[in-house]
C-alpha cells in the first residue's frame, strides 16, 4: 500500500490531541501562558511517559478498522507550545514584485489547500490535496486533552491554572474543538478535606462545566489503559458532533462552488500580476471537479463517524462522477498531466475505500463487482490515454491494484486487535470464510502482482525507442526483480498463513524461476532446492523435474559440480513428455560430469545423495538431501512367492533389475528388509566385455539359493542398458513381518563415487525360465507383492462334537490337546452371547455326567473327556477352546479354537389346565400331551411336575414297560397330573421335567418346559361405577354416584376412601364402609361436591378396598373418576 498515499488508504477516525505529556521539539516557542505552570513532563516524566506510550498504542492507524462496539481514535501528541495551523490566510508568494504583492494582498483570506488560493499547491485546477485528509488526520482535532498539574495550595498558582485553563478553552472553542483538562495530582494532595472544594473552585472557574470536559488522575495510577478507555467512551460523542458540524459547514458552501467569474476574475488578474500563471489557457476547477471535491469531503467526514451509508453514497457518487466526467473527457483531464495523474491516484484510492466500505457491511460480491469494475474501467480509458496493455506503465498500475487489494483482505482476515473490541458480526464473518466464498485469498493477489511485475518487466524489455517514452529513465532505475521476488515472498507468507502448502511451495518454485531469468544462480539455486523437497513428495511430477533441470543448470552455471551431478542423477529416470526434451538436453550437455573411468574413482570421495546441504557451497563436508526414489536410473521391484508362510519354512522371493539406458556407470547395490540394519543381499555390477556380445541376453536368470539373514550374501551380475536381471533366492526367517522397502546404489561420477537411495517397488509376477525368453506365473492379487508375513505355526487344538443337541441333552465330547501347549481351557455361549464369554443361558460345562457345572473348565491331560448339557432354548452354541503354554495366573492364551453346536427341541408339549371350584379347598388335574419329533430313537424314563409348596401335584406317572418307554420321531403321550390347592404357599412358576436318554450308554438328560402359574384363578372382582355430571356452575352442588356391585359367590365387606381435594368441597363424610354386600347385590352411594373455582378440573379420586379377617384390605381396582367443567 505504500503507492498511494496513507491518508487516501487507512481507515478515518476521530483525532484527538493529547498535549502536556511531551515536550516541544528544538526552536518551538512555548505557550506564555503554560510557562509558568509546573509541566507533567518534567514533574511526572515515568507517568508522562507511560501515558504517552498508551494512547501511542491505542491510536494507531490501521488499514482495516471496522465498526467496533467499543469507540476508537486516533490519538497524537504534542508539546505545549503546539499552535493549530490558521484556518485561512493570505497568498504569500517570495519574489514578487510590488504590484504583484499589492495585487494579491486585495484578495480575501482562504484556506492554503483551496483552489481559488494564490500559491496553493491546488491552483487553479486541483481536486483534492491528500493534505487535506491529513490535516483534518494529524493537525486539526475533533478534542483536544491538555494534561495540567495540580499546584500547590496558593491562591496565585490556582489562579494562573484557571487562567492557563481558560485561555486554552478559549482558543479551542473558536475552532469549535471540545478542550479537555486533565488534572495531575498526588493521592495525599487529593485526600485532604479541602482538595473537592478547591479543585470544584478550579472547574467552574475555568468554564469547565460541560460533561467529560474535567478529569483528575491520581499520579500512582497503574490501569491507564482503563483510562484512556473512559476518555474514548466520554468523548466520543463530541468528537463526532464536532465532525458532524464540519459535514453541515460543507453542505452550506456546496451552492457557492464553482465560484462565479465576479470571483475568479480577480483571482486570475492578481495571480498573473504575481506571475505565477503559465503561459497559455487557465483552466479553472469547473463544476465536475467542485462535485468530486465537495462528495469527497462528505465522504471523508462520514467515514470518521462510521456512517457506512452516507460515506459509501458520497464517495460513490465522487467515483462516477470522476471516473465518467473528468477522466473520460481528455478535454477535462490531459492524459500524463499533474492533475490527471492526481485525479488517477484520486479514482484508485477512492475504489479502494468503496471495497472496503462494503466489506464492512459484509457485502463481499459487491466489493469485488467494484474491483473489477474499476479495472475494467481504467483499462478501456488507458487504450484512450496511449496506455496500452503492450505498455509497462499499464501494468505497473495494475501491479498496484491486485497489491493493494491483497493487503486489504491480509489486514481484513488478520485482525491485530483483542476479539472482544472487534464487531461480533463481521468476526462471524471471517470465522466462516466469508471472504473466502466470494474472492481469492490475498496470497492469490500478491501473486497475481507478482505475475504483473515480470510482464512490466517484460515490457520495458522489448520497448523500442526508449529515450522517447514518458518516465522511461525512472523505470530504468527500478530493480524488476526484486519487485517481482518481493511479491512472491509476500504471496508465500500469506499461503503459509492459511496452510495452503502446494501453493506456498509454488511460490517458491516461482522465486527460483524468477532468479533464474535474470541469471542470478546463486539466489535461485537455495529456493530450487527448498521447492524441490515438497513437490518430491507430491505427485506433480511435472513442476518437479522442470525445477530439477533448473537446478541442475543453475549448479552447471555456478560452478558446483557436486550439486550439478546430484540433480542430474535425479533427472535419471522416466520423466513426462512435457520434460523429455529438457532432459534430454541438459543430460547431454552435462554428459562430462557422470562419466568417468576406473582410475579416476579411486578417490574415494564419497557422496550420499539421502542428507543434506547448502547446494550454493561447493566447498561443504555435508551431503545434499534426496529422498528414496527420486533418482531411478534402475528400477528395482521385488516379489514373494507367498503373501503368508509358517515360521521355519522357506520363503521364496525374486528380484528384478533393469537398467536405464542413462550414462551412468553402476558400482553395487545393497537390498535391505525394512527395519535391518545390514543389507541381505549386495549386488556388484561387472564391466561388459565387449568379446562376448553375442552370448548376452536381455534377461539373466541368477538363482542364489538359500541365503541367511544374519550375513550379507555378495552376487556379481553383468546389466547392460534396458537389458534385465531376474534373482531369484530363498531364506528362513523367524515370525514377524519381511518388507522388502528400499535398496541403495553406488555409482561413480566425476566427482567420485554417489550413493543413491532407490526404492523397491512391488512385483505383479513371477519369472520363470523359458526356452524362448521368460515364462509369467501370475500369483493371487495382493496389495504389497514385495512383503511376506511369517506365522507362528499354529498348535494342536481338536475337539469332537455332535452337529445337532437336543434341549437339555448332555453330551460327550473328547478335547485333544499339543504336545507344545501345558493346558486348554473351555468356554462356552450362546447365540445371545459372543463367543468365548462364559457360562450362559443354562448352557453347562460337566467334568463327570453328574459333577456340578462349571462355566469354564481346565483341560489338563492331553485327550479328555468331558460333558456339555445343551441350554433348554434352542438356537446356537459356540464353544471356545483356548491353548495355554503356562500355569502363570497373567499368561494369555496363545492360540484358540472355536465349534458351532445347534440346539433343537426334541419335544412339542400341549398343556390343558382345570380347576373344581367348588370344592374347599380347591382340587383340579393338569393334562399334558407331548410329541416326539427328534429324528433318532430315544429312551424315556420319567415325566413329572415341578411347583411351588402352594399345590399339591403327583410326583410322576407311570409309563409301563420297557418297551413303551422308547420313543421314535411321531410317538405320542398323555399324561394327567392331579392338582390341589394348599393355603400358606408361594404361588411360582411350574415347569414340565421330561427325563431322557438316547440309550442304556449314555448320560441321562432332562428337557424342561415352562408352565408359567398353575395356580387356581382369582374370584371375580368387585366392580365400583362413578358417575359425575361433566359441567356445572361455580359453587353449584353437584350429586357423584358411586355403584358397587359383588358378581362372586359369597358376601363382602367393602371400605370406601375420596381423596381431599382444593378444588372441590365434599359435603358429607370421606370414608365409607359397606357392610355384607351379597353376591349379586348392587348398592349405590351419593355424594354432593361443590366446586370452589372456574375451569376443567379433575373430580376426586375413589379408593375402594375389600375387607377380610385374616389379611388385610385388598385393593380394588377403580375406574378414573373424570373431568368436571366448572363455568
Amino acid at each position: 500500500m505504500d503507492s498511494y498515499p496513507a491518508e487516501l488508504i487507512v481507515q478515518l477516525q476521530p483525532f484527538i490531541l493529547v498535549t502536556g505529556i511531551i515536550g516541544d521539539k528544538e526552536g518551538t516557542p512555548r505557550n506564555t501562558l503554560l510557562q509558568k505552570l509546573s509541566q507533567p513532563f518534567e514533574k511526572y516524566p515515568d507517568l508522562s511517559r507511560s501515558l504517552a506510550d498508551t494512547f501511542t498504542k491505542y491510536g494507531k492507524t490501521k488499514v482495516w478498522s471496522p465498526p467496533q462496539e467499543a469507540p476508537n481514535f486516533h490519538f497524537a501528541l504534542s508539546g505545549p507550545g503546539y499552535r493549530y495551523p490558521p484556518a485561512k490566510s493570505r497568498a504569500n508568494i517570495r519574489n514578487v514584485s510590488d504590484l504583484g504583492r499589492r495585487a494579491l494582498s486585495s484578495l480575501p483570506p482562504r484556506s492554503h489547500l483551496s483552489p481559488l488560493q494564490v500559491g496553493s499547491p491546488l491552483f487553479p485546477d486541483g481536486i483534492l490535496s491528500p493534505a487535506w485528509i491529513r490535516k483534518h488526520l494529524e493537525y486539526i482535532p475533533s478534542v483536544q486533552i491538555v494534561f495540567y498539574v495540580l499546584p500547590d495550595a496558593s491562591v496565585s498558582e490556582d489562579a494562573a491554572l484557571i487562567e492557563a485553563m481558560t485561555e486554552m478553552r478559549t482558543q479551542n472553542r473558536i475552532r469549535g474543538i471540545r478542550h479537555v483538562a486533565v488534572l495531575l495530582a498526588n493521592r495525599a494532595d487529593l485526600s485532604r478535606s479541602e482538595s473537592d472544594t478547591r479543585i470544584s473552585h478550579i472547574r467552574k472557574m475555568a468554564g469547565l462545566d460541560e460533561r467529560a470536559s474535567f478529569f483528575v488522575l491520581p499520579t500512582e495510577t497503574s490501569d491507564l489503559g482503563a483510562f484512556v478507555l473512559v476518555l474514548q467512551r466520554s468523548l466520543y460523542e463530541p468528537a463526532l458532533e464536532y465532525y458532524r458540524e464540519r459535514a453541515r459547514h460543507v453542505r452550506r458552501n456546496r451552492a457557492r462552488y464553482p465560484p462565479p467569474p465576479s470571483i475568479t476574475q480577480p483571482i486570475l488578474a492578481a495571480a498573473s500580476a504575481a506571475g505565477v500563471l503559465r503561459p497559455g489557457p487557465v483552466n479553472i476547477l469547473g463544476s465536475v471537479g467542485w462535485t468530486v471535491r465537495t462528495a469527497t469531503k462528505l465522504g471523508v467526514f462520514a467515514e470518521i463517524q462510521y456512517e457506512l451509508s452516507e460515506a459509501l453514497s458520497q464517495y460513490g457518487e465522487a467515483y462516477e462522477c470522476l471516473m465518467h466526467a473528468c477522466l473520460a473527457n481528455t478535454k477535462v483531464l490531459a492524459p500524463r498531466t499533474k492533475r490527471w495523474a492526481e485525479a488517477k491516484v484520486l479514482a484508485d484510492t477512492l475504489s479502494v475505500k468503496l471495497i472496503k466500505l462494503h466489506l464492512y457491511r459484509q457485502a463481499v460480491p459487491q466489493a469485488m463487482n467494484q474491483y473489477q469494475r474499476h479495472i475494467r474501467h481504467i483499462a478501456e480509458l488507458s487504450t484512450g490515454w496511449g496506455i496500452s496493455t503492450s505498455t509497462y506503465e499499464f501494468w505497473s498500475w495494475l501491479t498496484k491494484q491486485f497489491q493493494i487489494l491483497g493487503d486489504l483482505i491480509l489486514h481484513a482476515t488478520r485482525p491485530s486487535e483483542p476479539s472482544e473490541r472487534l464487531s461480533s458480526s463481521l468476526l462471524s464473518g471471517v470465522s466462516n470464510g466469508i471472504f473466502g466464498a466470494f474472492m481469492a485469498q490475498p496470497g492469490t493477489h500478491f501473486y497475481h502482482a507478482a505475475l504483473c511485475t515480470l510482464e512490466r518487466a517484460e515490457r520495458f524489455r522489448v520497448s523500442q525507442d526508449g529515450d522517447d517514452l514518458p518516465n522511461y529513465a525512472k523505470e530504468a532505475q527500478i530493480d524488476h526483480i526484486a519487485l517481482s521476488v518481493d511479491l512472491f515472498t509476500t504471496a508465500y507468507e500469506a499461503y503459509k498463513q492459511n496452510n495452503q502448502n502446494r501453493h506456498m511451495y509454488l511460490m517458491a518454485a516461482r522465486i527460483a524461476m524468477t532468479y533464474f531469468s535474470a541469471a542470478r544462480y546463486s539466489e535461485a539455486l537455495p529456493y530450487l532446492d527448498r521447492a524441490l523437497r515438497w513437490y518430491r513428495r507430491s505427485r506433480w511430477t511435472v513442476p518437479r523435474f522442470l525445477l530439477v533441470t533448473y537446478a541442475a543448470q543453475s549448479a552447471i552455471a555456478q560452478g558446483n559440480e557436486r550439486a550439478a551431478v546430484m540433480y542430474l542423477l535425479e533427472l535419471m529416470q522416466t520423466v513426462p513428455d512435457e520434460v523429455l526434451s529438457l532432459q534430454q538436453d541438459v543430460l547431454t550437455s552435462s554428459r562430462k560430469l557422470l562419466t568417468t573411468n576406473r582410475t579416476q574413482s579411486g578417490s574415494k570421495r564419497d557422496l550420499s545423495m539421502n542428507s543434506s546441504s547448502d547446494p550454493a557451497s561447493e566447498q561443504t563436508n555435508e551431503d545434499l538431501s534426496m529422498s528414496p526414489g527420486s533418482a531411478n536410473m534402475l528400477l528395482v521391484s521385488a516379489v514373494f512367492a507367498r503373501h503368508r508362510v509358517l515360521e521355519m519354512t522357506h520363503v521364496d522371493f525374486q528380484l528384478v533389475l533393469r537398467r536405464m539406458s542413462f550414462p551412468v556407470a553402476l558400482e553395487t547395490l545393497r537390498v535391505f528388509i525394512e527395519g535391518h540394519a545390514e543389507p541381505f543381499l549386495t549386488i556388484q555390477f561387472a564391466s561388459h566385455d565387449p568379446t562376448h556380445e553375442s552370448e548376452s541376453r536381455k534377461a539373466a536368470m541368477i538363482d542364489v539359493g538359500s541365503i541367511d539373514l544374519k550375513s550379507s550374501t555378495e552376487i556379481s551380475v553383468t546389466l547392460e542398458t534396458d537389458h534385465l536381471a531376474i534373482i531369484s533366492g530363498a531364506f528362513k526367517g523367524h515370525a514377524g513381518h519381511y518388507l522388502l522397502s528400499h535398496a541403495f546404489l553406488t555409482v561413480r561420477t566425476s566427482v567420485g563415487q554417489v550413493e543413491v537411495p532407490l526404492r523397491i517397488q512391488p512385483g505383479l509376477h513371477w519369472l520363470l525360465q523359458g526356452r524362448n525368453g521368460c515364462q509369467i506365473l501370475t500369483l493371487p492379487p495382493s496389495e504389497r507383492r514385495n512383503e511376506v508375513i511369517v506365522d507362528v505355526a499354529a498348535p494342536t487344538l481338536e475337539m469332537s462334537h455332535p452337529e445337532k443337541m437336543y434341549s437339555g441333552e448332555i453330551h460327550a465330547i473328547d478335547v485333544k490337546i499339543g504336545d507344545t501347549l501345558d493346558h486348554g481351557i473351555l468356554v462356552l455361549s450362546n447365540d445371545t452371547v459372543l463367543a468365548g464369554a462364559g457360562l450362559a443361558s443354562n448352557a453347562e460345562i460337566l467334568e463327570r455326567s453328574d459333577s456340578p457345572s462349571v462355566d469354564r473348565l481346565e483341560v489338563n491331560t492331553k485327550i479328555s473327556t468331558v460333558f456339555l448339557r445343551a441350554p433348554q432354548s434352542p438356537g446356537s452354541l459356540y464353544v471356545r477352546l483356548y491353548g495355554m503354554a503356562s500355569k502363570e495366573p497373567e499368561s494369555a492364551p496363545i492360540s484358540h479354537v472355536d465349534y458351532c453346536i445347534q440346539v433343537e427341541n426334541a419335544f412339542e408339549v400341549r398343556v390343558h389346565l382345570s380347576w373344581i371350584p367348588s370344592l374347599v379347598p380347591r382340587c383340579g388335574h393338569l393334562t399334558t400331551e407331548i410329541d416326539y419329533t427328534g429324528d433318532n430313537p430315544i429312551l424315556f424314563e420319567d415325566a413329572h411336575v415341578q411347583t411351588s409348596a402352594s399345590h399339591c401335584v403327583q410326583p410322576s406317572i407311570p409309563l409301563g414297560s420297557e418297551e413303551q418307554t422308547i420313543w421314535d420321531n411321531g410317538n405320542r403321550s398323555v399324561l394327567v397330573f392331579p392338582l390341589a390347592e394348599q393355603l400358606g404357599g408361594t404361588n411360582e412358576d411350574a415347569s414340565l421335567n421330561l427325563v431322557w436318554r438316547r440309550d442304556k450308554t449314555c448320560a441321562t438328560s432332562c428337557t424342561r418346559f415352562s408352565l408359567a402359574s398353575i395356580a387356581p384363578p382369582l374370584p371375580n372382582p368387585i366392580d365400583v361405577v362413578i358417575r359425575a355430571p361433566g359441567s356445572t356452575k361455580l359453587e353449584s352442588p353437584s350429586t357423584m354416584q358411586i355403584t358397587l356391585s359383588n358378581s362372586t359367590m359369597m358376601p363382602v365387606d367393602l371400605l370406601l376412601e375420596i381423596d381431599q381435594d382444593d378444588l372441590f368441597l365434599l359435603a358429607g363424610w370421606r370414608r365409607h364402609k359397606v357392610s355384607m354386600l351379597l353376591p349379586n347385590e348392587q348398592r349405590q352411594i351419593h355424594l354432593t361436591l361443590i366446586p370452589r373455582f372456574v375451569g376443567l378440573h379433575t373430580i376426586p379420586k375413589v379408593r375402594a378396598f375389600e375387607m377380610r379377617t385374616d389379611m388385610d384390605a385388598i385393593p380394588i381396582n377403580t375406574p378414573a373418576p373424570g373431568v368436571m367443567n366448572v363455568e
